[in-house]
């Protein structure tokens, strides 16, 4: 049989395939960088002002030092800066440490489940979990998830969304190096910069209630730019509007927790400044609705009670105590704490 012949072995005789060192550093350096940002601790890369950075302050400094809390308040930066515990705490006879205010800067439905997770040793003890619920907690629109739920969400609550963005978000968890990596190029730039020196930016003060410097210019603003951002928050908030199903789902597993811990829950919306109301109803009213129902439906489901704010004169106060289209001053925050504090004697939330 000739050699050259398509049935001739001979040519393989002394073959040797070649190992691919190259393709198995690529591997081996993609994994040993995949390991590195699996064990490198969030507080080494995240900056105080990321929502792991306030979460991590408020369990520090708000939560570690009472271990026995009776009134907890989740949600997000109008919850945040709405209740004041050390307040609440005098109006409803209860020693210091007893009302906590939980609430985080862009914190989500997922955010306030995380916390509730991560610390629920300390809170099983709580008579009232009181979770505030904006407009755009159960929407996947602009606001997206959020970046703890892209850090720490389950695998199962991931591959359950819609495409965008699911498949970015089930990608994140099996490569966690795509969140860590620039989290350490971020964190270089600011030490060249010296931004990590310029003070403290958050932190929780003398009332318990976490303190926000990045707020302080929003006090300046005339009526001309309340109007533009009335304008643009609620067009933000309803751009794509759609109810996911899954953050629905956080609520109710948020409450199932609660009450298996023998807590009362109650998800509460606080009310925005009327001119956003108004601009809501005017232009998404269908979609506020939508909302409304869905969290009516949840509260039903869960087991918990319902309350829904729109207007600030349901809670005593005004346009003129809000900051922007939503967040209340100080001056706003001690006229809703004191309103909250009649609200749980009223609804007798505290009874065995």
């Amino acid at each position: 049989m000739s050699r050259s012949s398509i049935f001739n072995f001979e040519s393989f005789e002394g073959f040797k395939p070649r190992v691919p060192w190259a393709a198995l550093l690529a591997l081996a350096l993609l994994g040993g960088v995949e390991l590195w940002a699996r064990l490198m601790p969030n507080d080494t890369l995240y900056p105080q002002a990321s929502s792991w950075g306030q979460l991590r302050l408020v369990e520090r400094e708000a939560l570690a030092p009472h271990s026995h809390p009776q009134v907890v308040f989740l949600g997000s930066s109008r919850m945040r800066d709405a209740l004041v515990p050390r307040l609440a705490e005098r109006e409803l006879g209860l020693s210091e440490g007893a009302v906590l205010n939980l609430a985080l800067g862009g914190g989500r439905v997922y955010d306030a489940l995380l916390m509730y997770e991560r610390n629920r040793a300390q809170l099983k003890g709580a008579k009232l979990i009181i979770v505030g619920v904006d407009e755009w907690h159960f929407s996947l629109g602009e606001s997206g998830v959020g970046p703890l739920f892209n850090e720490f969400a389950p695998l199962a609550d991931r591959a359950r969304l819609p495409e965008p963005p699911r498949n970015a978000l089930v990608t994140d968890w099996l490569f966690n190096m795509r969140l860590k990596v620039p989290l350490l190029y971020q964190g270089f730039l600011r030490a060249v910069r010296g931004e990590e020196k310029k003070g403290v930016r958050m932190s929780i003060d003398e009332n318990g209630q976490l303190a926000d410097l990045r707020d302080a210019p929003k006090s300046e603003r005339n009526a001309e730019e309340v109007l533009a951002d009335v304008t643009r928050m609620s067009r933000m908030h309803y751009a794509n509007f759609r109810i996911e199903p899954v953050l629905v789902e956080q609520a109710e597993r948020l409450a199932a927790l609660a009450k298996e811990d023998g807590a009362r829950v109650v998800f509460m919306q606080l009310p925005n400044r009327g001119l956003y109301r108004d601009e809501v109803l005017k232009n998404f009213a269908a979609q506020y609705a939508a909302h409304l129902e869905t969290l009516t439906a949840l509260c039903r489901r869960a087991g918990a009670s319902c309350k829904v704010f729109e207007y600030p004169a349901e809670c005593g106060l005004s346009d003129d105590q809000y900051l922007d289209y939503g967040h209340l001053m100080p001056s706003g925050a001690q006229t809703f704490t004191h309103f909250a504090a009649r609200l749980i004697k009223a609804e007798g939330w505290l009874a065995p």
